[in-house]
């Protein structure tokens, strides 16, 4: 059987199951959207938003003890905590030289430490003593007494998880087969969750290095925000190319 002319076709007809296609994912975004969000709020106070938001703490703590001196995640009645040192300043080489001279003191004679070696660690306690009065003398040495660190508490915003469920609202939402968004699901999310990890220690790094806050305020209040939603809209392009659209 012949099959007509392409021209006799209706110009309109191939369009109106694209436009229905594109108004369902509109709705379905829309809706799922808000559900998502609305459950969100139910589950923020709960113990798996506490246990969810630690576990961003510590992986952002190991990253940045990649990058720094050290990095530590805490548990505390306030939430997550982490303390960040990029560098440590006079204040923490004299703490540890204190520290190791009460330990040498305390073992005496008993444990073979001669007056030599005790009379060598006193006078580096005095000299970084000296340091650090001289550094706090000066403005432009000042920074060098508590050195470079930043600490941080890990609040719901720092989960982004309101940023992936528009993602996740966005992989659901979209007409394919239901393998292609569970696959999409399950490679996305981690995605976004190192990057999110990522966005974590790179401004961690920045309030360590700008004590002001000038800096740290405009990269998390305005770059990294806008940089992360860009991220979001670039892995879901990505599964759409490379997902969606490869044939089965």
């Amino acid at each position: 059987m012949a099959t007509p002319p392409a021209e006799n076709t209706p110009p309109n007809a191939s369009r109106k199951p694209r436009a229905t296609r594109t108004l369902r994912f509109v709705v379905v975004f829309i809706a799922a959207v808000l559900a998502l969000l609305t459950a969100y709020r139910f589950v923020i106070e709960t113990e798996l938003k506490g246990a969810y938001l630690f576990q961003v703490a510590r992986h952002s703590a190991w990253l940045l003890d990649l990058a720094g001196d050290s990095a530590e995640a805490q548990d505390l009645p306030g939430g997550p905590f982490v303390r960040f040192v990029l560098k440590p300043g006079l204040d923490t080489r004299l703490r540890d030289l204190e520290r190791e001279l009460r330990v040498k003191r305390s073992q005496g004679g008993g444990a073979g430490l001669s007056t030599e070696a005790l009379d060598t660690l006193q006078s580096e306690v005095a000299g970084v003593r000296e340091q650090r009065q001289a550094a706090l003398a000066d403005e432009k040495l000042r920074h060098t007494v508590s050195g470079y660190q930043f600490s941080y508490w890990v609040v719901p915003e720092c989960g982004a998880i309101e940023v992936m469920a528009i993602f996740l609202a966005a992989v659901i939402a979209f007409p394919t087969p239901w393998w292609k968004r569970m696959l999409g699901v399950f490679a996305g999310l981690p995605i976004l969750y190192l990057i999110n990890i990522f966005r974590l220690a790179c401004l961690a790094i920045i309030g360590a290095l700008n004590a002001s806050g000038k800096w740290f305020k405009f990269a998390h209040e305005y770059v990294w925000q806008s940089v992360y939603v860009v991220f979001v809209v670039a892995v879901w392009l990505a599964w759409v190319e490379f997902i969606v659209k490869r044939k089965s």
